[in-house]
């Protein structure tokens, strides 16, 4: 091959190489585009089902009794560990919607379980006995929040050695009027347009010829 054919064919392959990964380029930032708008529908349901922002363990006061504590398993790396029944750590929160209260925790369970009470105000609002050692959801569907600015406590009892409670994190799920559903994305299914359908003139009903009447035989 000459210089000036190897020339020419390197710049064809430079060329043809550089068009597919244009190709390739755009279908890349298609699909990442496509990922970040599933994402944020996701994250927008999830938000609309949620009177507040999750609130971390760790972000309550920490008065003497509590301590933070640190572990992949909890939320952000962090929990609020509750060692005395006379600790109560608080934390403001804001309320847009009508909710409960969902707490996610863990306690020891040496010698029995501890409970957790949640306080609103300043005020006993509903306890709930923490029975499982690895981080569990635990719902409060008696305490209902009206929009507003509270103050939640939390309160731990029956501690003891090995039977101390984590408190990973706060949520805050809306609650649903009675006799009203909560929306959730759906598909609607829209009838197709009927189509009239010609059949060709050999399909087309004909009408029978009648046939004449057979003549009775002479014997």
């Amino acid at each position: 091959m000459t210089g000036a054919g190897y020339k020419a064919a390197v710049e064809y392959m430079r060329g043809t190489g550089g068009r597919r990964w244009g190709r390739g380029r755009i279908v890349l930032v298609g699909v990442i585009g496509a990922l970040m708008i599933i994402a944020s529908l996701v994250y927008s349901q999830y938000a609309a089902e949620q009177g507040a922002d999750p609130v971390e363990g760790e972000s309550f006061t920490h008065p003497p009794g509590t301590e933070v504590v640190t572990g992949n398993q909890y939320s952000g790396g962090k929990a609020l560990k509750i060692t005395s029944g006379q600790a109560l750590p608080t934390k403001r929160v804001t309320i847009t919607e009508t909710s409960n209260v969902l707490v996610r925790a863990r306690a020891g369970q040496t010698g029995g379980s501890p409970t957790l009470t949640i306080r609103v105000d300043g005020s006993n609002k509903g306890t709930r006995r923490i029975t499982s050692s690895v981080l569990s959801d635990y719902l409060y569907a008696g305490i209902i929040l009206q929009p507003g600015t509270y103050t939640i406590g939390l309160k731990g009892g029956d501690l003891a050695q090995g039977r101390y409670v984590f408190v990973d994190v706060l949520r805050f799920p809306a609650v649903t009027p009675p006799g009203a559903t909560r929306r959730s994305p759906s598909t609607t299914l829209r009838r197709s347009p009927r189509i009239p359908v010609r059949l060709p003139s050999t399909c087309s009903p004909t009408t029978p010829t009648p046939t004449a009447a057979r003549r009775p035989l002479r014997l």
